[in-house]
């Protein structure tokens, strides 16, 4: 289908205060993509319209426009976002390099990160515990060696046809309103033009400006109808998660093979998720009850435990595992001074 030309999708600002959004002309690929946007309609932009004067308010009163609608739930998920910084230096704030982990003491880690007062007790020393595991890789070079690679050149297009071809076409796009179903009709020139594209911005260390967008949505945790009872889905552009799996599967084949990860490790994971960690689960109290052994477990459920970590932080913890520097940077800066618009009505409409 010809008209579904969308390498350079264009789509109308979405505006409102201080929360604004502008998508621009060329998609962001490659500055001489000009190829319009031509629909026959404006592409749907998911299933889940938030209808907000329909929610409960609690103590404050039901905001009276669209637009008081729209900032109050914005505001609401501004403030719902906003982690307190870490009081520590070094790990934090970038002061402490991977290269001069490797050459620091522990004393001086100690001392580095005494302001946070936690205490220790014999074997029982959690900042101990962290240096060790910063010090301690053993397949870091395997890992590395398999991934520096994909600092030049691109992943194949092999590679990247098949992951267009195995997409469901059922998914919610970001801002723009590309879908996986409408680049599952691209013709086979197309989708090498779009694979050069990306090739290109991939190999400059770029970041096409619309990645930076994204609609979020707020889906209800049950059947409660406080407005305080939302929690988020981030919606972002297709051909960002899909150059992004590309990169992610090549990473995670190579922790895999080189069995870097605990087995305890569920999230994240392909074929991994709660039911396979509850298995593991049921074998140790299965394991302990036919020993009659005792068995002692806690859960812990950390508010903000991901908003809260800092991304020089995560750089350093892939560092670790044996992820380049530069690639490492690259994905963390997907999200760094990035744009979302909670989509409402009045968002949708403008």
């Amino acid at each position: 289908m010809a008209e579904l030309s969308l390498l350079a999708a264009s789509a109308s600002a979405v505006c409102s205060g201080s929360v604004r959004v502008s998508v621009g002309n060329n998609y962001g690929l490659s500055p001489d993509l000009k190829t319009p946007l031509v629909l026959s309609k404006p592409p749907p932009l998911g299933s889940v319209v938030f209808c907000i004067q329909h929610y409960d308010f609690g103590t404050d009163a039901t905001p009276p426009t669209p637009a008081a609608r729209h900032d109050y739930v914005t505001n609401m998920f501004l403030s719902h976002f906003r982690a307190q910084c870490t009081p520590s230096t070094g790990l934090h704030d970038g002061l402490i390099l991977w290269e001069d982990l490797q050459h620091m003491s522990y004393a001086d880690f100690r001392h580095r990160h005494a302001n946070l007062h936690i205490l220790s007790a014999g074997d029982d020393d959690p900042l101990l515990a962290l240096w060790t595991a910063l010090h301690h890789s053993p397949t870091r070079d395997a890992v590395h060696a398999d991934l520096h690679p994909l600092l030049h050149p691109a992943p194949s297009f092999e590679k990247f046809a098949a992951i267009v071809k195995s997409k469901q076409g059922n998914s919610s796009g970001g801002p723009s309103g590309l879908q996986s179903k409408h680049i599952q009709h691209w013709k086979p020139a197309k989708v090498a033009e779009a694979y050069e594209c990306l090739a290109r911005t991939w190999q400059n260390h770029s970041i096409p400006d619309p990645w930076k967008w994204k609609w979020l949505v707020p889906i209800p945790k049950s059947s409660s109808k406080r407005i305080q009872d939302k929690r988020p889905i981030m919606l972002m552009e297709v051909l960002r998660k899909l150059w992004t799996g590309l990169l992610v599967d090549e990473v995670t084949a190579s922790l895999h093979r080189h069995s870097s990860l605990s087995l305890s490790q569920h999230g994240y994971l392909p074929h991994h998720g709660t039911d396979t960690a509850n298995l593991q689960l049921l074998n140790t109290l299965e394991t302990t009850w036919d020993a009659r052994r005792p068995l002692y477990g806690c859960s812990l459920d950390m508010s903000k435990a991901i908003d809260s970590v800092s991304k020089l932080l995560i750089v350093l913890c892939w560092q670790r595992l044996g992820l380049p520097a530069e690639i490492a940077q690259w994905l963390v800066d997907l999200d760094a001074n990035g744009y979302t618009i909670v989509r409402t009505p009045h968002a949708l409409a403008k």
